[in-house]
């Protein structure tokens, strides 16, 4: 028996949200502080 996943329903919000002719519109947010990765091994040479 294959079990199938299914797709939370949208609620009204959703789509009240993300309609192109409502006045909320999407918002892109910039960071404020950029994530730097540090090294694994810090001591090791390069």
């Amino acid at each position: 028996m294959m079990t199938v996943k299914t797709q939370p329903k949208k609620h009204r919000e959703h789509y009240i949200l993300f309609a192109p002719n409502t006045p909320f519109k999407q918002k892109r947010v910039e960071l404020k502080t950029r994530y730097e990765r540090r090294p694994k091994h810090r001591n090791k040479e390069q």
